[in-house]
């Protein structure tokens, strides 16, 4: 019998296929899917999309969770614009060329040969061989504008973030420090990042540093998405889903 099962399971590999106990628990692996499941019962959200770059993820908000306010923070310049010129059509979608860090002042921000690669981060000398020769390539530092979310919400009185979005490329851990007194006081529900696993970016900080971060900062692991991986078979990104330990209890249930 085992022979058998392990000759099926071998077939059905070969064509994309899996065999799951019945009754066990499957999650959806959309994660904004997944985002509009949790938060299924709420109105009018709450979103700060940092590292909006044009956009894209923007959009995606606005359509699965209409009604929405949306915050969307880019720094770069050519890329805010864009940014503005996108989602011009959306009221609901607010833009801010400013980027969030742990503190409020002036930071250098590194203006790379791909504009979804620019970080506050210099890259790494591995970044090449990791992502492909260039596109990392720093064409120029310039100097950019930081604030806080703690700073933010106070000045601008936004009680909850229900979905805190983080594609920082390599300083998100940053941007959650700079939320520090809104985590403690449960005013973030979700947040959905961007982890770097493989050497891309100067100091930047790794899975396990943020996973050890938020564990003791308040939230859970709710899933992981989009695994990227090298020619070679390393795990070099994944996006990864959090949620607040004061909120998650309400979701831990069969859907």
């Amino acid at each position: 019998m085992r022979i058998i099962k392990s000759l099926i399971k071998t077939c059905l590999d070969k064509f994309g296929y899996s065999i799951y106990v019945k009754g066990t628990y499957t999650t959806v692996k959309d994660p904004f899917a997944d985002q509009k499941l949790i938060l299924g019962s709420f109105t009018d959200l709450i979103i700060f999309d940092v590292g909006a770059h044009y956009g894209q993820t923007a959009q995606i908000y606005n359509e699965l969770l209409p009604g929405s306010k949306i915050y969307s923070f880019e720094p770069f310049k050519p890329s805010y614009d864009i940014l503005l010129n996108e989602v011009k059509m959306f009221s609901n979608i607010q833009c801010y060329n400013i980027g969030l860090s742990d503190t409020e002042g002036e930071s250098p921000f590194y203006s790379n040969t791909l504009s979804a690669t620019n970080s506050f981060l210099e890259t790494h000398e591995q970044a090449g061989s990791i992502w492909g020769d260039n596109l990392l390539d720093t064409i120029e530092v310039i100097p950019v504008k930081t604030t806080t979310i703690d700073q933010f919400i106070t000045a601008n009185n936004i009680d909850i973030i229900h979905i805190l979005k983080l594609d920082t490329q390599g300083t998100e851990l940053k941007v959650i420090q700079g939320a520090l007194e809104a985590c403690k006081l449960n005013k973030v529900y979700l947040i959905y990042l961007e982890i770097i696993v493989l050497p891309t970016y100067q100091n930047q900080r790794y899975a396990d540093e943020i996973l050890h971060y938020l564990r003791n900062s308040g939230f859970t692991l709710y899933n992981i998405y989009n695994l990227s991986y090298t020619k070679s078979g390393f795990l070099r990104q994944i996006d990864a889903l959090f949620i607040n330990n004061d909120f998650a209890g309400n979701c831990f249930r069969e859907y």
